[in-house]
């Protein structure tokens, strides 16, 4: 397979940061099975998952009542242009006192 066409090349993609983040995360937490551990397959299919939902705003927060989830809203769109230039072509209201 040439670079162009492994998607592991592109560390920009969602699975990429999800494997990245699993990787920080089990490699800090006191709290993993033993690789030899029965556990720790089912540990670590697990923290993948999460870390994809975490990647695609759909982690459920700790703190979340059943079947609610915490989602990050997506940013505005930015203003068009024509929209800026009449905003900063506005006239200024000053309030009298």
């Amino acid at each position: 397979m040439t670079h162009d066409m492994n998607p592991a090349n592109d560390r920009t993609c969602q699975a990429a940061v999800a494997y990245d983040l699993m990787r920080d995360i089990l490699l800090d937490d006191p709290r993993r099975p033993a690789p030899t551990s029965d556990e720790f397959r089912t540990y670590l299919l697990d923290l993948y998952a999460e870390c994809l939902l975490a990647v695609n705003g759909k982690r459920v927060s700790m703190n979340a009542k059943p079947g609610e989830m915490r989602t990050t809203p997506p940013p505005p769109p930015p203003p068009r242009e024509r929209e800026k230039r009449e905003a900063a072509s506005a006239p200024k209201l000053v309030k009298a006192n």
